[in-house]
This record gives structure tokens, sequence and C-alpha cells, in this order.
């Protein structure tokens, strides 16, 4: 237990630790007798911990200099707006609630920590009235950008579902300092437009600040509530490869290949990187399934014209894993050749210098369809957006044991375009592309640190 005398004499000197912040978080919700609201606060702050967003390093650490103080409170601000997203931030302002147990130094009474509930507050109207995205801009281009998008982004990851919002969420409160539902029709009606926002712009944002997984768990909770025909059969549908067997033993056979590639390559001069991905997040395979039974439901002949939710359940039993190139994928990044950087070569060289990183991939592709009866497709695909990557998409052909397994064969200027550019996945999802280089922008310090490895730190 962390005495009360150590949390104010701490408040003095520097921003709190995390463990004091979270102390001081569970007695404010237990003086208004709404212990779900912290449960709910702090499973938000643990995600955003496991994801890095907020890390209490630079505050155990704390240095006195511009620096120190700036890492500090960049993540004393997004945790503490973490553990308190629940509280309405008008109802701070105006004497509607009385804070006089606060003491000096509480974040609920720090400005900055405020102003960042305010625009959670904010964002969270947006939502639930299906606002433009435009006018989503303005509030998060107004300024310094809003560190309230990264409580969205967790909050969103973590469950959305009526179920969850048990009765110290769906009440009047004794306090009014709380947004609540009124009611399980409330809740249903709200969630439902949270999950729109989830689909059209939090899945992109995650993705585009590096938080994959973020983004995955974004859209599954948004299409268990909008789309839950499509939820349910994927959930089904990887329950199922999982228990037969198929899709670890495409894990495995892909294991192998990785450190073959890897070997082989290095062996021969290159800078290599092998990225396993060994499972396909359920929520973008659902994004990917949607998209298209969408597209075959616009070319319908108007004679037939079921709703598009009709449809999709009529048809969705027709997809599987085996559906798409990729629920198991490997990325080969070849970097440098003998010391020297590939992209940095003359054309002719750089061009001999990726077929040999190729013709060394394709052999053990064939070796491959020898031992474990994959039969590779090669294709160089270069896309108006930028894309470029040679793919070698294999289907098992002999067994019905394993799963399609692809493999792509990338420069490091190819990826940064395919991660980082106008080909990258936050656009792919599905985000306004305007609202994206918006975000992006607006959001440059965090993006960076998030790419450079140290997750905002």
């Amino acid at each position: 237990m962390i005495r009360k005398e150590c949390i104010d004499m701490d408040l003095i000197t520097r921003p709190p630790n995390l463990a004091i912040s979270v102390q001081r978080a569970r007695q404010f919700y237990t003086h208004f007798n709404a212990p779900p609201l912290y449960e709910h606060c702090h499973e938000v702050f643990q995600r955003a911990s496991r994801e890095g967003m907020i890390d209490g390093g630079p505050l155990k650490r704390f240095k006195d200099d511009e620096e120190g103080s700036k890492l500090a409170s960049f993540h004393s601000t997004v945790a503490e707006s973490m553990l308190y997203h629940v509280v309405d931030a008008d109802k701070l302002i105006g004497g509607s609630v009385d804070l006089s147990f606060l003491k000096e130094g509480h974040p609920l009474l720090d400005p900055v920590v405020r102003a960042e509930l305010e625009v959670f507050s904010r964002l969270t109207e947006l939502d639930r009235q299906g606002a433009p995205t435009s006018e989503y801009a303005s509030v998060l281009n107004n300024g310094p950008a809003p560190r309230a998008l990264l409580t969205k982004l967790a909050d969103y990851a973590v469950t959305h579902n009526t179920e969850d919002r048990t009765p110290g969420h769906i009440s009047h409160h004794q306090s009014p300092l709380f947004r609540m539902y009124s009611s399980q029709a409330d809740a249903a009606k709200r969630l439902k437009m949270d999950a729109k926002a989830g689909e059209r712009i939090y899945a992109s944002v995650a993705e585009l600040f590096g938080f994959p997984l973020l983004a995955g768990d974004i859209l599954k909770h948004a299409y268990r509530i909008n789309h839950q025909v499509i939820h349910d059969h994927v959930v089904g549908m990887i329950e199922k490869e999982r228990a037969e067997g198929r899709l670890g033993a495409t894990q495995t056979i892909a294991r192998r290949l990785a450190r073959v590639l890897k070997r082989t390559l290095r062996d021969s001069g290159f800078n290599v990187e092998v990225v396993q991905r060994l499972e396909k997040h359920e929520g973008k395979i659902m994004r990917k399934f949607y998209k298209q039974l969408a597209q075959r439901h616009k070319a319908l002949p108007t004679s037939y014209t079921p709703s598009l939710e009709e449809f999709i359940a009529e048809n969705i039993r027709e997809y599987s894993l085996s559906s798409i190139n990729d629920p198991v994928a490997l990325k080969v990044i070849i970097d440098g050749f003998n010391g020297k950087q590939i992209d940095a070569l003359p054309d002719a060289d750089n061009a001999r210098v990726i077929k040999a990183a190729l013709d060394m991939v394709t052999v053990q592709m064939e070796i491959l369809q020898i031992v474990e009866g994959y039969v590779p497709t090669y294709t160089l695909l270069r896309k108006n957006n930028g894309y470029t990557a040679h793919h070698l998409d294999a289907k098992p052909t002999l067994h019905d044991n394993t799963l399609p397994l692809e493999v792509q064969v990338k420069t490091r200027a190819w990826d940064d375009v395919a991660s980082h550019g106008k080909a990258a996945h936050y656009y792919y999802l599905g985000g306004d592309p305007e609202f994206i280089e918006l975000v992006s922008s607006a959001y440059h310090d965090i993006i960076y640190r998030k790419q450079n490895g140290d997750n905002g730190r």
C-alpha cells in the first residue's frame, strides 16, 4: 500500500510514477462509489502500457532538465488522461460537482489534464453524432496535438460491447461527474456509433501510429457490434483452424522457412531482415471479407437487391482462411549487399542484386513445393500509390492440413513506402486520406518516436 503522505510529497517535486497515479485514481473512484468505472479506466491504462503508449521509465528516472521534464510530462499526462477519461470534462468547472476533497497537485486540478479530458469528451460527442472527419480535424489540429487521441485508441481497443456495460456503467450515478449510459438501450445505441467511429477513424489512426494489434482489436470490437455475422464467422473459422491444426502446421513451416531464408541470404552477403507475421489479425480479416462482399454486393444486377447485411449473411460462409493469400506471411527486407546499401546502388546494379535475392527466395519456395506440396505463384506488384514488392503466394495443393503462405521480397525503401508512405495499411484500412494526412502531420513526433523503436519515449 502506498501511503497518502508519500503521494502528496511526490506531487510537490515531480510527476508521480505510474503506481502512485493508479493508486490515486483508485482512491478517487472509491470516493464516488464507482469501482466499475475505475476497473474500465485501469484496463485502458494497462493496455496502453502494454502497447508502449505510456512508460514509467521517464517518471522513475526523472531529470530536471528540458528533455527529462518533457518526457515525464508527456507520459504523465497520457497516463492521467487514461485513468480519468470517463469524467465529463464540463462538470469539472463551474462548481457543479464538489471537488474540494482533491489535494493540491491532483490531475483533475491540472489545466493540462483537464484540456485533454475536454478533447476526449468532444471526440466522444463527434463519434456519437457520426460527424464528418472535418470536424475531428478542427479538434485535433488546433494548436498542440492532443494526447487524448491516444486515450481514444486504447479505449477503443478495450472491449466495446453492451454486455460488458455493467449496472455500474448504465445508471444515473449518484454523481453527475461521469459520462453514463441511461439504460441498456442507450448503451446499445451509443456503442453502435462508437463502433462506426472505430471503423471509420480509429483503426486507421492506430495503424498510422504504429499499433497494428490495437488497430485489429478496434476493428474486431467494431465488427462484433455492427457486423456480427462476419465477426462470428471469422472467430469460429479461426478457432476451427487452430483446433484442426492447419494454422499451427502452417506457422511451423513459416518459422522454418524464415530461418532458412535468413541464413541463405546472409551467407551470400545480404543484410536482410525476415519479419514473421504468423497470424493475420481477426479484425483485419473481418475488414477484408467485408470489403470483398461489399464490392460483390455493389456489382449485383438491379433486379436483385438484398440489403448489404442480407447479402453478407447469405454469402459469408464461402469465405475461409484459404480465401486469402496471407493468413500466414513472411516479409523479406533486403537492406544491403556486401556492405553497400541496395537502394543507393545504380539502377542496373540495384536490379541485379534484387534479382539475385529473389532467385534465392524462389529456390527455397520450390523446395517448399517438393517437401510440403505448396505451389507458389509469383507476382511483381507495382501500384499507383507507390507500393512495390515481389510476392510469392503459395497455396497447398497436395494436402489439406495447411493454409496459404505469402512471402514478400522488398528493399528497405519499398518497405518504407508500404509501412509509412502512401501505400501504408492505415490507408488500406479505410481511413479518409486527407484526414490521415492531417493526423500524420499533427502527430509527427509521436509517430516518429514509435517508428524508431522507442514507443513515444
